[in-house]
């Protein structure tokens, strides 16, 4: 991922190279994610070496712990688990996958709180080559708003 000061740039350049040699660029349809960052009052999860995202979207809900620590050094090379939810209020109780269940021996009964929460609008590009079926990637626009657990904007942030 790539920080940048205006997308609009990037949106420009992806509509004027819809076709790069035998790859196509196609527009995919946007997405709203709503991440909600949790732990418990005392950093329980946070001094486990993770930190424990709730996603929701219009195709649903899911928990993803994150590990904090990079397995090479100098690469952001994080491992990641996640897990669908049928919902994100009470998650908790209904994550019965390896997300819940690491949660729930972390945090040993101390309730979850919202640290802070992040608001993303996702443009979404595919690209793939025509002779083959599946996607060989995807380019995300990103443009991002970071809120304290009081709702209180913290921040934006523009990313390829």
């Amino acid at each position: 991922q790539l920080a940048v000061t205006d997308l609009e740039v990037v949106r420009r350049w992806l509509e004027q190279h819809k076709k790069i040699g035998a790859l196509l660029i196609q527009p995919r349809p946007r997405l709203i994610l709503r991440d909600t960052y949790l732990d418990t009052g005392d950093w329980r999860i946070f001094l486990a070496d993770f930190a424990l995202r709730l996603r929701e979207t219009s195709d649903g809900a899911e928990a993803t712990l994150k590990s904090l620590r990079s397995a090479r050094e100098g690469l952001a090379d994080r491992q990641e688990i996640t897990e669908p939810l049928p919902g994100p209020d009470d998650w908790l109780r209904s994550a019965h996958g390896a997300v819940g269940a690491r949660v729930r021996e972390i945090a040993d009964g101390v309730p979850l709180k919202t640290l802070f929460t992040v608001h993303t609008k996702r443009e979404r590009f595919a690209v793939h080559n025509p002779l083959h079926p599946a996607n060989i990637g995807e380019i995300a626009l990103d443009e991002t708003e970071f809120r304290s657990a009081a709702n209180v904007p913290l921040g934006r942030l523009q990313r390829v």
